[in-house]
């Protein structure tokens, strides 16, 4: 299926939240408004892609009427998507779209730091062709550091106080500025309270971390986009679970895993999967190497 996109120089707005069957936009010019859509004039007459949640999607850029309808989509640069865990027929659920970054939030602690998420995370960026960093929140509730190891990864790693520490959070607002961030990660790990700190004023409702679990609860229900100052965006997801990727083949996924590069195993072209002489095993990403490709290959299966 092919979709009917418009020239990006006819667009006059950008989608900044999705309900069923309506959008809200930002014009370029100021101000929001919320607009149904000619489907039709989305994805053509075929319909759209199989899979698909929804024809538009936050970040899209469009080009929508006063009157309140939008009629046209450009073609997106980029976007980040993930398999819907609550759907069946392999739904694909595209969380947003022309994104300059994606920030993976963590927590040190509260709930425990986990590189799992951020593996897969970073790796949905990665094949997405999304600048990809990592913000550790709390980092007053742990005394180690387990995420030093991502810096000699090559990912840019920030340390932040959210609630406490309003100067670390000014610091990443200036480096930020002007750019389109997509914040993601776990339930609980601060992504809102960061956005609402970076907006300097309460925009999304935030919720404490269960006290028996350790785990966080979903304040925010659907990604929406807010706009700051100087044309900086800010989207804010759903916590998640569990992250199922799109697109990524189990054969290709010791490529996202630059540092098996400096392995020296016995045999050519070495999947990494246990075979004798593999000196990767001993890496620090080796145990969320085989989950994930466990996962991958379950959910080939499945499909």
């Amino acid at each position: 299926m092919t979709r009917t996109w418009i020239p990006e120089t006819e667009c006059n707005a950008t989608v900044v939240e999705v309900f069923p069957q309506r959008v809200r936009v930002h014009w370029d010019d100021g101000g929001e408004l919320l607009c149904v859509f000619r489907r039709a004039s989305i994805v053509g007459k075929m319909g759209q892609k199989k899979g698909e949640r929804t024809p538009l999607v936050i970040g899209d850029r469009v080009r929508a009427e006063k009157t309140g309808v939008v009629n046209g989509a450009a073609e997106r640069g980029n976007f980040l998507s993930r398999k819907s865990p609550d759907r069946g027929g392999g739904q694909i659920h595209v969380i947003a779209a022309n994104i300059d970054q994606l920030i993976i939030v963590s927590s040190a602690a509260e709930p425990e730091f986990n590189p799992g998420i951020i593996d897969r995370y970073w790796i949905a960026a990665q094949s997405a062709g999304i600048p990809c960093q990592v913000v550790v929140n709390k980092v007053e509730l742990s005394r180690s550091k387990p995420w030093d190891f991502y810096r000699e990864l090559g990912l840019t790693v920030s340390e932040i106080s959210a609630k406490s520490d309003l100067s670390s959070v000014e610091r990443l607002r200036s480096e930020w500025r002007g750019k389109c961030s997509c914040f993601c990660g776990h339930s609980g790990v601060g992504k809102t309270t960061l956005l609402n700190a970076l907006l300097s004023g309460g925009t999304a409702r935030t919720g404490d971390v269960n006290s028996h679990t350790k785990k966080g609860s979903h304040t925010t229900s659907s990604a929406v986009m807010h706009w700051g100052p100087d044309r900086s965006r800010w989207i804010d997801t759903p916590g998640v679970r569990a992250f199922a990727m799109v697109g990524i083949e189990p054969e290709d996924l010791y490529q996202y895993f630059p540092e098996f590069g400096q392995g020296n195993c016995a045999q050519p072209q070495c999947d990494h999967l246990g075979r004798e002489g593999c000196d990767v095993t001993e890496m620090i990403r080796y145990a969320s190497y085989r989950r994930i490709h466990e996962a991958l290959i379950d959910e080939e299966a499945l499909e």
